[in-house]
């Protein structure tokens, strides 16, 4: 498998994982990527 192929399919995931995130959670904030750092690191 290509190396771009793999850098799209974690990217999609990514953006999968972001959407389910908020779709959980139901607060959608302007400043998502400091959240979803506090996210991960609390995790």
């Amino acid at each position: 498998m290509s190396r771009s192929r793999i850098t799209l399919y974690v990217f999609i995931a990514f953006i999968a994982f972001i959407i389910a995130y908020y779709n959980l959670v139901e607060e959608p904030q302007p400043e998502w990527p400091v959240n979803l750092i506090h996210f991960i690191s609390r995790h």
